[in-house]
This record gives structure tokens, C-alpha cells and sequence, in this order.
């Protein structure tokens, strides 16, 4: 894992962007690799840690994909056997 943001549902649609500063401590940079994997995830336990039927979606993006905004619908649930 390279970075984490957190938001509020309330807070979507939302539109936000990813850079180095965000890093986990200690951890590479975000610029340090060229593609990532995107995960959006609702939690409504209000927890980090994903439970059974937590609507999510997820994406690789690649630096090809940096010159426009990328859409993510949330339209999956989490299934902790599939994992």
C-alpha cells in the first residue's frame, strides 16, 4: 500500500488527486512506480479493515492515464473469499 485517503460518503461525488506527499510513512513514493491500484471503498462499519458486503470498486491506473481525470463507479461488494 502506498498511500490512504479518507472521506466522508457525504463527500461524493468526489474529485481528488494523489501525490507524493501522500505516501504511507516511511514508504516509496507514489512517483516511484508507473501504474497503481486504485480502491474505493465504502465502509460502513466506519473501520479500516474491509467487511463482507462493503460496496467498492477498484482500477490500475497506469501513467498513460494521468492526462485526464478517471471515473470510478462504486458498484461491487466486498466478498472476503474472493480476496
Amino acid at each position: 500500500m502506498l498511500a490512504v485517503r479518507k472521506h466522508r460518503l457525504s463527500e461524493l461525488p468526489l474529485r481528488t488527486q494523489l501525490t507524493d506527499g501522500m505516501n504511507m510513512a516511511g514508504g516509496p513514493q507514489l512517483s516511484s512506480t508507473d501504474s497503481w491500484r486504485v480502491t474505493v471503498r465504502v465502509a460502513q462499519s466506519g473501520g479500516a479493515l474491509p467487511q463482507a458486503g462493503d460496496p467498492f470498486t477498484d482500477i490500475v491506473l497506469t501513467t498513460r492515464d494521468l492526462n485526464g481525470p478517471a471515473r470510478l463507479l462504486i458498484n461491487k461488494r466486498w466478498d472476503p473469499q474472493s480476496k
